[in-house]
């Protein structure tokens, strides 16, 4: 039997963090949401460096999935905009883990790889895995397939 966790996804409204939700919670575990709208159960600014401070309270691990969606054209402004999204908001998360007495798991499933070789792809980052069950390992790996395959249809074009 799993134990039930509680998880802070970021980027939950969209097509990888839709599946994960539910998938999580058929598994049991309390999700948490944080969103740049009212539309999750905490909302953030990454612009103006802004987390509710509530949000990783009793949290036992953070997806981070949120960043400038990468299914569209990539300019020189698109790209700039797809590496500052995830790098200021992996910064924000960070550094308000860091500030947790307990801290959580963190798990950041987007990135830019290569960008020096224009070989943009998507890359996953896992950390504390072992501290996951098998079935929770499961879900994560699903979700991290999904990203690969996602990705690998919106490779960009090399300018």
């Amino acid at each position: 039997m799993t134990t039930p966790k509680t998880i802070l996804i970021t980027g939950a409204s969209g097509l990888v963090g839709e599946s994960l939700c539910a998938a999580l919670m058929a598994r049991g575990h309390s999700v948490r949401t944080l969103s740049r709208s009212d539309q999750g159960d905490h909302q953030w600014d990454v612009a103006a460096g802004q987390l509710d401070s509530r949000a990783l309270d009793g949290v036992d691990s953070v997806i981070h999935l949120a960043g400038e969606s990468v299914a569209q054209r990539w300019t020189d402004a698109v790209k700039a905009r797809i590496l500052d999204s995830r790098v200021d908001s992996t910064r924000l998360l960070v550094d308000s883990i860091l500030a947790q007495k307990k801290r959580p798991t963190y798990i950041a499933a987007s990135g830019i790889q290569d960008t020096l070789k224009s070989n943009h792809r998507m890359g996953l980052q896992l950390r504390n895995l072992d501290r996951l069950n098998e079935g929770d390992r499961s879900v994560i790996a699903k979700a991290a397939d999904e990203i690969r395959s996602v990705s690998a249809c919106h490779t960009p074009p090399k300018t």
